[in-house]
């Protein structure tokens, strides 16, 4: 202490502060060192902004159908708070924050904020709470010269449909749906009328719709898609006219809209002029079948897009109109022009609807690129005939390369043995019949009333019986209850012995078993020995109360099951 300094004045020299809290300072010291040594923190913001922005956009599409999961689809942003350096860069990236999330709106006021100028992208789903965002979902709205990509299914009403009369120089992407239950929102004449020059993708879903005319149906257009409106449909010569606008067009799902009236002539050639869709990859239509048979008979697609046709109605699907409906169809789209490979029939009865799905190939990719073309007919009605449908699509599209029919669910028709020979008993190429979740019995039946197995072997100069079926190889059961169908009863192995017992100069017909209910070893056994070839995949499952017979886990029989009995699924 300074002499002549008075005791109680504490002096201006700092003291060293005690051990504990000198080496915490220390240790913050030597950190802090350490983290600007890494190579990761000196790479430019720049790479480093990039790197963020690729793990936001690939967390973004890993959870693009679990949307909900709050988590996983924010981890990105956890990863920013390594250190200060990653997050001051992160900060600074505006683009990184404009991809705005809906899960908390503290979290959406900050992304909104740190995008700054950046383009604005949102999905507010069913998923999210509209009410919560009440209070920020104008603030984003208001900002239209910077919205590039809006989806709202949630909460749409008036007062956000009047942030869309501004102009929107950068907007591509539009989806908006009105609730189910509420009552419909009037899309109204101002309705993007300030402009959307780069508008490329419009979905517009259960809106009440003053006008076709109002529609923003610009030429950048490729994704169109208005779904239940309350509309007058637009005239014909109006209809052409919209696409003949819309060159770039790629998916068109319309539903109520085509026109009622006749389609625009010609007068030099005296036909139809036909808009051009050359790029349409995808075509979805719901309407009557009056209104999609003309359309068809007014347009020209490419053999490269896919069809799905809904009709509301089953009791005007009947012949005649299939007929005309398939002609105008072959004259508009050669999709299917080398023929029909495969073709699945499934039922929902809770609906009830019925749907046929065509596919141009019977292969392993299927599953891939999906059919060619989809039917579907609402309102199923079990008076129609199965065998007067199928007569139908095959005098009015090639069936002739058939290989494989499927049949899924059919719960509530009824597709008699009669049915079936005169359906499907003469298709060359049918090699494979599936059913899953159903087994029909009548199909065994027609097995049964074939001629070629009926009349035994057949005599030397005598009548020469072409077979039902000639070329099936193979049946296979799915997700089959053999107990509910009381397929092994007597009655059936009776059936089943027709499978056997066909004529050698015919292809055998094995049976492929997989996931199926109340399957046994014994019944296995019993097919087996009648010569049919059985695959199965070897699936237990016994529901409550179905009896004995079958061995356990540990049960010497299953030595007894060849391994030629593996089910491939190839």
């Amino acid at each position: 202490m300074l002499q002549d300094q008075p005791e109680t004045e504490e002096s201006s020299v700092p003291e060293e502060p005690p051990g504990g809290l000198r080496q915490s300072v220390g240790r913050r010291k030597a950190k802090g060192r350490y983290n600007t040594t890494p190579f990761s923190n000196r790479l430019p913001a720049e790479i480093l902004s990039s790197i963020f922005l690729i793990l936001a956009s690939t967390i973004a599409s890993q959870f693009l159908l679990t949307p909900w999961l709050r988590r996983g689809r924010t981890s990105w942003i956890y990863v920013t708070h390594v250190c200060r350096y990653w997050r001051e860069v992160a900060l600074d990236c505006a683009t990184l924050w404009s991809n705005l999330l809906f899960f908390d709106p503290s979290l959406t006021e900050a992304m909104l904020s740190r995008s700054k100028d950046a383009p604005l992208s949102f999905a507010l789903t069913h998923y999210h709470s509209a009410s919560r965002f009440k209070d920020v979902l104008p603030k984003i709205l208001s900002k239209t010269d910077r919205l590039l990509s809006v989806e709202i299914d949630n909460g749409i009403n008036a007062a956000i449909l009047d942030n869309f009369s501004r102009s929107a120089p950068i907007l591509e992407k539009l989806a908006l749906s009105c609730y189910l239950s509420h009552p419909t929102v009037n899309l109204t004449s101002t309705f993007l009328q300030g402009g959307a020059p780069s508008l490329k993708h419009l979905v517009l879903r259960r809106f009440k719709i003053e006008s076709w005319n109002i529609l923003p149906l610009g030429p950048r257009l490729t994704h169109l898609e208005i779904v239940a409106p309350t509309v007058q449909r637009p005239s014909a010569p109006k209809f052409i006219a919209s696409f003949q606008a819309m060159p770039y067009l790629q998916t068109l799902i319309l539903q109520d809209l085509l026109p009622e009236d006749e389609y625009p002539i010609d007068p030099v050639s005296n036909t139809i002029c036909p808009p051009p869709f050359p790029a349409l990859r995808r075509l979805k239509i719901i309407d009557t079948f009056d209104e999609v048979t003309d359309f068809f008979g007014a347009v020209d697609l490419p053999e490269t897009a896919t069809l799905s046709l809904t009709f509301p109605d089953s009791l005007s699907f009947d012949e005649e109109l299939l007929e005309d409906f398939l002609t105008n169809l072959e004259e508009s789209w050669q999709g299917l022009g080398s023929g029909v490979q495969k073709l699945v029939i499934h039922e929902d009865y809770e609906a009830p609807r019925m749907e046929f799905d065509f596919y141009a190939q019977d292969s392993g990719e299927t599953s891939k690129t999906g059919p060619k073309l989809v039917i579907i007919v609402q309102e199923w009605s079990i008076a129609i005939g199965m065998d007067d449908i199928i007569v139908a699509f095959t005098a009015g599209m090639d069936l002739s390369p058939l290989q494989t029919l499927h049949l899924s669910n059919l719960q509530t028709t009824v597709i008699t043995s009669d049915m079936w020979i005169r359906a499907f008993s003469l298709f060359e190429h049918l090699e494979v019949v599936e059913f899953r979740d159903i087994c029909l019995w009548d199909f065994f039946e027609a097995l049964g009333l074939d001629p070629a197995v009926q009349d035994g072997p057949q005599e030397e100069g005598g009548p020469q019986y072409a077979p039902h079926f000639p070329a099936l190889t193979t049946i296979k059961f799915e997700g089959v209850n053999f107990n509910a169908q009381a397929l092994f009863s007597r009655g059936f192995m009776l059936l089943a012995m027709d499978v056997g017992i066909r004529r050698e100069s015919y292809p055998a017909i094995a049976i492929v078993v997989s996931r199926c209910t109340n399957f046994t070893l014994a019944d296995l056994s019993e097919l087996e020995s009648m010569g049919i070839d059985v695959k199965w995949d070897r699936h237990v499952e016994m529901s409550e109360g179905d009896g004995t017979g079958f061995p356990g886990d540990d049960d010497e029989d299953w030595e007894d099951v060849d391994d030629e009995n593996d089910y491939d699924e190839q």
